[in-house]
């Protein structure tokens, strides 16, 4: 089989991420483990540190987005009409601009990601509470993703086996 079809690491530790993302969600008051798993999906990275360097972002991202969309949930709440046709867009340009002049630019994406799923997806809940989910299952995603690659790394697994080497050696 050639190399470049095969199962790999990353995906394997991509895969363990998205399980554990589905468990941990089980036991909180979510819907499901959609937001989590999407996080840990994109998080998840071939070295620990550029896992680490894009869950950063990622939570930064979060922030920004989270706190946007609960300000115009407020907003929309105080408001007759539905205005969601005109508060996406306008929050899409403060989510990006917000995330620009803060010198973060690879926190754009999953900023607006944030915003419109705390916008647009029905809830029954207030909304300071609705976003503050949305965040939290966002960070766990990021964290299990990190986890994972902590404990699935390669050069870590490496590091392991030779301290056992070194400790079963030691013992003879």
């Amino acid at each position: 089989m050639e190399g470049r079809f095969k199962i790999g690491m990353r995906m394997i530790k991509t895969a363990v991420a998205v399980l554990l993302c589905m468990l941990a969600m089980m036991f909180f008051p979510v819907e499901n483990a959609f937001y989590a798993c999407i996080a840990a999906v994109i998080c998840m990275q071939q070295t620990m540190e550029h896992t680490i360097q894009i869950g950063l972002n990622r939570m930064k991202g979060t922030i920004v987005g989270a706190l946007l969309g609960i300000g115009a949930l407020m907003l929309q709440q105080c408001i007759t009409t539905d205005l969601s046709v005109v508060f996406a867009p306008i929050g899409v340009i403060l989510v990006l601009y917000l995330c620009n002049i803060m010198k973060m630019p690879a926190s754009c994406s999953i900023g607006c990601v944030v915003y419109l799923s705390i916008l647009l997806v029905r809830r029954d809940m207030p909304p300071y509470l609705f976003g503050l989910i949305r965040a939290l299952e966002t960070f766990a995603g990021i964290l299990i993703a990190m986890m994972v690659n902590f404990c699935l790394d390669r050069s870590f697994i490496q590091k392991i086996c030779r301290f056992r080497k070194g400790t079963d050696e030691n013992r003879t």
